[in-house]
């Protein structure tokens, strides 16, 4: 290389030093689009503190570190101009969670405050991110940031009356409740929707498993079971579910051996409990002699309905209610099968 090049590069890297010089001090001698970083917060802690943003700085990055799996409710207000912050989530490799968590990056509000929630595996870091607007670097913005953490209750059993907070993403969870009998389980969801001030999602609401978690029902507003073990399962919501119980006695009569019995001429109730597959139902009846007996059932959407002699054989295909059909002397059974809910008549004549 000549001289006269050697030259040249020598002027041009001074020029590129003398740029990268100019734009990482600020005109108060403070950094200048820079962010600063702070420690570890634990949020078991439920810290509450205030910051400023000083002068030439153009952000903050508060690192929260979760003790166990569970939720962070985060209120940040700010004095001054209240819309010259925005914030945003980040997870500790500095991916940016905010749109993949339902989250989303906004500027604090009018009234000052926002409030939202984080989800996190347990030991999992996230990150808060403060910025200021370009228009406001050079001056101070103070903070105050109030952190309230929610551990997570899946996996351990809920009782009648206990408000849960549901605590994950994307994931399936299962909250576990026990009956020790039958009867109507009503379940209360209240959603965080979005307000002035706030930001939100909505989520899913729980669906009902049994005890092999396997799905019964997407309806969980009201739902009939028998005793036994259940779980509610979420997904990615911020909301609280709490569930209450009145007892209310299902049929037993799920087999030909504890069939139950109608006379003819009568009728007979009975309530069928969800399932996570269809249910028999059997009803047995005599006929004194030969003659035509009318089958009439209401009250359940049935998916079908057989009439059997007294060894269990069909006598026909599926019946709709108000068939007539003709039978001799003997005893014979009705039986019932559904995969829906509530108080089933049937009536032989």
């Amino acid at each position: 290389m000549t001289e006269k090049m050697k030259k040249a590069v020598s002027i041009f890297m001074t020029g590129v030093f003398l740029c990268l010089l100019t734009a990482s001090i600020g005109v108060n001698g403070k950094k200048a689009e820079a962010t600063e970083h702070k420690e570890a917060l634990d949020i078991s802690t439920n810290p509450t503190f205030e910051h400023t943003m000083t002068a030439g700085w153009n952000g903050v990055d508060f690192s929260m570190i979760f003790p166990r799996a569970g939720v962070a409710d985060i209120s940040i207000s700010v004095s001054g101009n209240e819309k010259s912050i925005g914030v945003s989530l980040w997870d500790g490799s500095g991916e940016d969670v905010s749109a993949a968590k339902s989250f989303c990056h906004f500027g604090v509000a009018s009234n000052g405050f926002r409030k939202y929630l984080e989800t996190a595996e347990s030991q999992k870091e996230r990150h808060i991110m403060l910025t200021k607007d370009d228009a406001e670097l050079q001056k101070d913005i103070t903070v105050n940031i109030k952190i309230t953490f929610m551990e997570s209750l899946a996996g351990r059993p809920i009782s009648e009356g206990e408000t849960v907070q549901v605590t994950q993403g994307t994931d399936l969870e299962y909250y576990e409740f026990h009956l020790e009998e039958s009867g109507i389980v009503r379940m209360n969801t209240t959603y965080m929707y979005q307000e002035e001030g706030y930001a939100f999602r909505t989520g899913h609401s729980p669906k009902i498993y049994d005890k092999n978690k396997k799905k019964m029902s997407d309806y969980t507003n009201e739902v009939w079971l028998d005793k036994g073990t259940y779980y509610f399962g979420t997904t990615s919501g911020n909301y609280t579910i709490c569930y209450s119980f009145s007892p209310k006695e299902m049929g037993t009569n799920t087999s030909k051996a504890t069939a139950k019995k109608v006379a003819i001429g009568k009728k007979v109730t009975c309530n069928f409990s969800i399932g996570s597959k269809a249910k028999n139902y059997w009803f047995k009846f005599r006929v004194p002699k030969k003659k035509a007996v009318r089958i009439d059932g209401s009250g359940v959407l049935c998916d079908a309905v057989y009439l059997l002699n007294s060894k269990g054989k069909k006598q026909t295909g599926k019946i709709r209610s108000g068939k007539t059909v003709k039978l001799k002397k003997g005893n014979y059974y009705v039986k019932v099968v559904t995969k829906k809910m509530g108080t089933y008549t049937l009536k032989v004549k």
